[in-house]
């Protein structure tokens, strides 16, 4: 990858407007050390499969896509986009946008518009004017495929859209899925002209609204109420069930499924993964799940409350309840809905699921329990690094490790704050002992190591901020000799294993 290079690439069918494209491009000032190309696609089937080719074969870190009848008439345009990226979050910038997304799919029939530009559209050319964007860049959900700058190489959904509509805003969505945000920039005048004439709306417009829609409306609805600005955001709940291959989902509007991996589900783009965007996963086998802890806080905005639980293992939001092997009545059974969640955090900060009792199995307490079964010198770098660091955590980790109970198997709802403050300790722990030892690869070293930890920091939180936590019971799903999945309810005298 160049990263002092800017590729423009250009849809052709007209070539006296291509050419005119090409001569404001060739009369852009260049930054000293970069270079430019232009590329133009003729006899393209659809945008997306053109584009794919193109973005395939550049080198270039940055990538204008643009329409033939776009003339850039900004001659600091480079230099202006290349202060837009310094940012490394943003992925997609263009000069017109919608802050939100209306349901029908169509943009430019948004609530909030930004940004401006000099076009046709009515069949006479004037200056198209949206709200104004007041500092360096304004953030929104989507913008115009009239031009399309990106600095990271996302494909192009070339298989779903095979004609030349919402190509455009497809690709900002699969930019945001990955966590980079798009954004039109401060224009202190336009910077673009799009002679575009009278837009035909004629030629599957309306399909590849409609496929827009259908493969997109859950995903931008959602970002919409996340980043919406008459949005209370004290109101919103994500809890993320992570899995490392497919499964049977426990369909509810409060979960959000999470793989690993994206060749788990390549032909599902509606569903996020956690080796995408900002991510560590190449570092799995060593974090396990706070692979994916770590993703949610690098890529995506953290509401009020956060939570996690896995394929099989889940947290009941009712009091009381027992198993059951009928797939379709798990979600009433156990509350799996919105209300008695919001029921279940009304006073509290942290939900947890029953702890675990090392007494009830002769393994003593928590620090004989690790040093039987894990790496000692692991806990121990850790506990160095807290004394070294975070010194008020020190007589947290005596208690913590002293107890013969511990909070097991990393499923967790808290606070977003809590969250963000846990992630920025743990994550700063095992930073530091990377460096001081030679983690092996191969197993789920910091995952266990992480368990205890998890415990030392909400003994902190209760013990320095009178945190309140929720013990309910935990839900484990496992196939039986049938076929059937069983919910069974655990204690404190058993939870599953990996294998299990």
């Amino acid at each position: 990858m160049d990263n002092n290079k800017v590729s423009f690439i250009i849809a052709v069918n007209d070539e006296m407007l291509y050419k005119k494209c090409e001569a404001y491009i060739n009369n852009l000032i260049v930054p000293e050390g970069f270079k430019t190309e232009v590329i133009p696609i003729r006899n393209a089937e659809y945008i997306t499969k053109a584009y794919n080719t193109c973005m395939n074969s550049s080198d270039s870190k940055y990538k204008v896509y643009l329409h033939q009848d776009v003339f850039i008439i900004n001659r600091n345009f480079i230099d202006d986009l290349l202060k837009v990226f310094k940012l490394v979050s943003i992925g997609v910038m263009g000069v017109c946008g919608a802050k939100i997304i209306p349901e029908n799919g169509i943009w430019w029939e948004s609530s909030e518009l930004v940004g401006e530009v000099y076009e046709s559209h009515t069949g006479k050319m004037g200056l198209l004017k949206f709200k104004e964007v007041e500092s360096e860049f304004r953030e929104v959900q989507a913008v115009d495929g009239l031009i399309i700058v990106t600095q990271y190489d996302i494909p192009w959904r070339d298989d779903i859209f095979k004609n030349w509509h919402f190509y455009d805003l497809s690709q900002c969505m699969e930019f945001k899925k990955l966590g980079y945000k798009v954004v039109v920039p401060k224009q202190n005048t336009p910077w673009c002209v799009h002679d575009c004439g009278i837009v035909n709306t004629e030629n599957g417009f309306n399909e590849s609204r409609l496929l827009f829609v259908k493969n997109y409306l859950a995903f931008y609805m959602k970002v919409e109420n996340k980043d919406g600005d008459n949005v209370d955001e004290n109101s919103l709940i994500d809890i993320y069930v992570i899995s490392h291959k497919p499964y049977k989902v426990v369909e509810s509007e409060i979960f959000t499924s999470i793989y690993t991996k994206r060749e788990i589900v390549p032909n599902d783009y509606n569903i996020l993964c956690s080796d995408e965007g900002d991510n560590i996963s190449s570092e799995n086998p060593l974090y396990a799940e706070f692979t994916t802890y770590y993703w949610v806080w690098k890529n995506r905005k953290i509401p009020k409350y956060v939570g996690f639980f896995q394929y099989r293992r889940y947290i009941s939001f009712k009091d009381n309840v027992v198993g059951c092997n009928n797939f379709s009545e798990a979600v009433n059974k156990y509350g799996w809905n919105k209300m008695e969640l919001e029921n279940l955090l009304k006073d509290y900060d942290v939900v947890l699921p029953t702890s675990l009792n090392f007494r009830m199995f002769g393994l003593g307490n928590m620090w004989s329990q690790y040093n039987m079964w894990h790496k000692s010198s692991y806990l121990i770098t850790a506990l160095q690094i807290i004394k070294e660091k975070y010194p008020s955590y020190e007589i947290d980790c005596y208690a913590a490790l002293l107890s013969t109970e511990v909070y097991y198997i990393n499923l967790f709802i808290m606070r977003g704050d809590l969250f963000d403050s846990y992630m920025t300790w743990i994550m700063d722990i095992f930073e530091e002992i990377k460096k001081r030892l030679n983690p092996e690869y191969i197993v789920k070293d910091f995952a266990y190591l992480g368990e205890r930890l998890f415990n030392i920091f909400l003994i902190n939180q209760q013990r320095t901020n009178n945190i309140k936590i929720k013990i309910n019971q935990p839900v484990y799903l496992r196939e039986n000799a049938l076929g059937i999945t069983d919910f069974w309810i655990g204690d404190e005298t058993h939870i599953p294993e990996a294998s299990e």
